[in-house]
Protein backbone atom coordinates (compact mmCIF):
# COMPACT_ATOMS: atom_id res chain seq x y z
CA UNK A 1 0.00 0.00 0.00
CA UNK A 2 1.44 3.35 -1.14
CA UNK A 3 0.85 5.56 1.73
CA UNK A 4 2.25 8.94 -0.28
CA UNK A 5 1.36 9.66 -4.26
CA UNK A 6 4.06 10.82 -6.19
CA UNK A 7 4.35 14.31 -7.80
CA UNK A 8 3.71 12.98 -11.18
CA UNK A 9 0.74 11.25 -10.32
CA UNK A 10 -0.88 13.92 -8.67
CA UNK A 11 0.37 16.51 -11.46
CA UNK A 12 -1.58 13.43 -13.80
CA UNK A 13 -4.71 13.41 -11.78
CA UNK A 14 -4.56 17.92 -12.03
CA UNK A 15 -4.01 18.04 -15.93
CA UNK A 16 -7.38 15.23 -16.51
CA UNK A 17 -9.25 17.55 -13.57
CA UNK A 18 -8.51 20.82 -15.68
CA UNK A 19 -9.41 18.82 -18.99
CA UNK A 20 -13.08 17.89 -18.07
CA UNK A 21 -13.81 20.82 -16.81
CA UNK A 22 -12.77 22.79 -19.98
CA UNK A 23 -14.68 20.40 -22.29
CA UNK A 24 -17.39 20.96 -20.25
CA UNK A 25 -17.18 24.66 -20.29
CA UNK A 26 -16.60 24.52 -24.21
CA UNK A 27 -20.12 22.45 -24.36
CA UNK A 28 -21.68 24.63 -21.78
CA UNK A 29 -20.56 28.06 -23.55
CA UNK A 30 -20.24 27.43 -27.01
CA UNK A 31 -22.18 24.19 -28.22
CA UNK A 32 -24.79 24.68 -26.58
CA UNK A 33 -25.78 28.18 -27.61
CA UNK A 34 -24.98 27.29 -31.03
CA UNK A 35 -27.73 24.19 -31.05
CA UNK A 36 -29.70 26.90 -29.54
CA UNK A 37 -29.43 29.30 -32.42
CA UNK A 38 -30.81 26.32 -34.86
CA UNK A 39 -34.12 27.42 -36.64
CA UNK A 40 -35.71 23.57 -35.21
CA UNK A 41 -34.06 24.19 -31.64
CA UNK A 42 -35.38 27.64 -31.29
CA UNK A 43 -38.82 26.65 -32.41
CA UNK A 44 -39.05 24.25 -30.00
CA UNK A 45 -37.89 26.80 -27.17
CA UNK A 46 -40.39 28.75 -29.03
CA UNK A 47 -43.09 26.70 -28.25
CA UNK A 48 -42.61 25.71 -24.74
CA UNK A 49 -42.07 29.18 -23.93
CA UNK A 50 -45.95 29.42 -25.48
CA UNK A 51 -47.26 26.58 -23.28
CA UNK A 52 -45.37 28.84 -20.51
CA UNK A 53 -43.28 25.21 -19.88
CA UNK A 54 -40.06 26.86 -17.61
CA UNK A 55 -36.51 25.17 -18.39
CA UNK A 56 -35.31 25.99 -15.50
CA UNK A 57 -38.19 24.30 -13.22
CA UNK A 58 -36.85 21.70 -10.97
CA UNK A 59 -40.42 19.64 -11.48
CA UNK A 60 -42.25 20.09 -14.36
CA UNK A 61 -45.09 18.74 -12.29
CA UNK A 62 -45.09 21.97 -10.52
CA UNK A 63 -45.57 24.38 -13.88
CA UNK A 64 -48.55 26.41 -14.24
CA UNK A 65 -48.79 25.00 -17.84
CA UNK A 66 -48.96 21.22 -16.64
CA UNK A 67 -52.21 20.56 -15.54
CA UNK A 68 -53.75 21.42 -18.62
CA UNK A 69 -51.34 19.87 -20.85
CA UNK A 70 -51.68 16.70 -18.19
CA UNK A 71 -55.09 16.70 -19.23
CA UNK A 72 -54.65 16.94 -22.83
CA UNK A 73 -52.47 13.61 -22.36
CA UNK A 74 -55.19 12.21 -20.51
CA UNK A 75 -57.76 12.67 -22.97
CA UNK A 76 -55.87 11.61 -25.97
CA UNK A 77 -55.25 8.11 -23.92
CA UNK A 78 -58.91 7.82 -23.83
CA UNK A 79 -59.38 8.38 -27.21
CA UNK A 80 -56.59 6.19 -28.16
CA UNK A 81 -55.92 3.57 -25.57
CA UNK A 82 -54.22 0.98 -28.13
CA UNK A 83 -51.59 3.77 -28.68
CA UNK A 84 -50.58 3.88 -25.02
CA UNK A 85 -50.12 0.41 -23.70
Amino acid sequence: MQLFRSHSDRWAKTVRLAGCLVLVASIWLIALPIVGRQSTVRSYIERNERWGIDPSAKFYTELPAMPALYDRVEQAKRRHEAAFW
